[in-house]
């Protein structure tokens, strides 16, 4: 460009702001706060490469430019994410390199809170629903079995139980408590809110309660008024009942409820062999895929979308895997000779395990067409509690050094579920934030629950 000087003489001179772009180059690109599929950008991570530093936008987006020409990472960082860093990114001469979307996972860092109700000798944590209620049981200063729920604190009236057997919580918040009265007679209780009902389908001579949905609908089997061994279905807001037994079947049993009020049992059937079922809307659909129909099947599971997962083995004991999802069964070959169970998240991800001579577990996670291990070094034993709808797994892992320890896996992270200072501590169950209860004893020898909560 032209420019006159002090004494009004005009001369040639070079924008230097573009010499410099020509001669250097830079990169660009997106950030998002985890998969970018998920569409939340991450807005004041700071990003650098090649020796020049800048900050994510309220976009996402970021460009650093006067990089020499060369090869260098691409570093992210921000409080509480993991770092990434992109490998390799070529700088050209007067181009800006896009590297497109990039993603920052969250830190895994999890805060604990002790669980004792006030003057309980004694407090253990069995359940928690995906509003971090937690539901536990333990003794009173008078040495009496009592539920409570917690945040806050509530003492649930669980008259008549005396003992109590289980507990369990729906999304709904709602209250499953199996247990013996002073007669020593098995009851199941159903609370929700004020509300408190003895589940017991009219006529039946003998029932369990199994399983409770997040609309407060209940699964149980037992002996019906004609004497057979079936399943049923209580629904709340009706305060009805259905009885499970499919057709021809001489035997029923129950597994699994979604939240859409489809079951998951398994029975006899008409031929007498033993599988599984789907009872939804009052059809049933027995698991039989083609050219397995005859093959047993030691265990399956069922999210809440529907899908089913099972396990069988042929006359040769060789293992497959069969997913049903709207009529269509796809196999899947086993990852190891043996598999004695199998459990299914919302995302479609599962978990096989297989337990040998020795009763040490081996866990395998299905995830994206493949299997993964879920092995730890120096651990003889992995096996799987629980896997959420975001694809995080619990396990329980033992060495004959250390004993059992518990761990969440979500993505490549792994962080030790373990309250700090206490003398021991055993993880139950994780909910669908990652969320995770368990009990144990405190650093003053005190008997607790916890709860554990990502920050």
């Amino acid at each position: 460009m032209k420019v006159k000087n002090d004494v009004g003489e005009s001369s040639q001179v070079f924008d230097t702001i573009t010499l410099n772009e020509l001669l250097t180059g830079g990169v660009t690109g997106k950030l998002y706060d985890g998969p970018p599929d998920k569409a939340k950008v991450l807005a004041g991570a700071a990003v650098s490469c090649g020796g020049k530093t800048g900050t994510t936008s309220t976009t996402g987006t970021f460009t650093l430019t006067g990089i020499d020409p060369g090869t260098y990472d691409l570093t992210f960082t921000k409080t509480g994410y993991l770092p990434l860093t992109v490998r390799a990114v070529s700088i050209v001469k007067g181009v800006n390199t896009n590297t497109g979307d990039n993603s920052l996972i969250k830190e895994l860092i999890y805060t604990y809170t002790a669980l004792l109700p006030t003057g309980w000798s004694y407090a253990e944590t069995s359940g928690i629903n995906n509003s971090n209620k937690v539901v536990g049981t333990g003794f009173d200063s008078a040495y009496n079995n009592k539920v409570f729920t917690f945040t806050p604190y509530v003492l649930p009236n669980i008259t008549p139980l005396l003992d109590i057997v289980s507990v369990s919580i729906a999304d709904s918040g709602a209250l499953l408590l199996t247990g013996t009265d002073q007669y020593g007679e098995w009851k199941d209780y159903l609370i929700s809110g004020t509300i408190k009902r003895l589940l017991s389908p009219p006529r039946w001579s003998y029932s369990e309660a199994w399983a409770i949905n997040s609309k407060s609908n209940v699964i149980g089997y037992g002996i019906d008024e004609n004497g057979y061994d079936s399943a049923y279905l209580y629904f709340f807001s009706s305060n009805t009942y259905q009885t499970l037994l499919p057709p021809g079947w001489s035997y029923a049993d129950v597994w699994e409820i979604s939240n859409n009020d489809q079951v998951l049992g398994f029975g006899t059937d008409s031929a007498g062999m033993e599988r599984f079922y789907i009872y939804s809307g009052g059809s049933y659909t027995e698991m039989s895929p083609p050219g397995s129909e005859d093959l047993p099947q030691p265990s399956a599971a069922m999210n809440n979308n529907g899908t089913v997962a099972f396990i069988t083995y042929d006359e040769l004991g060789v293992y497959s895997i069969f997913v049903y999802s709207n009529g269509d069964y796809t196999e899947i070959p086993s990852p190891a000779a043996t598999l004695d169970y199998i459990m299914i998240s919302d995302n479609g991800d599962f978990i096989v395990t297989s337990i040998d001579e020795a009763m040490n577990f081996t866990s395998y996670l299905y995830s994206g067409g493949q299997f993964t291990e879920l092995a730890i070094d120096g651990k003889t034993s992995v096996q799987a509690l629980k896997i959420n709808s975001q694809g995080q797994v619990l396990f329980e892992v033992y060495d004959d050094l250390n004993g059992y320890t518990y761990f969440v896996r979500s993505g490549d992270q792994l962080v030790e579920i373990y309250p700090p200072d206490w003398l021991w501590g055993m993880a139950v169950t994780m909910n669908d934030k990652g969320a995770v209860v368990g009990y144990g004893t405190d650093a003053n020898g005190f008997d607790k629950g916890f709860l554990a909560i990502p920050k």
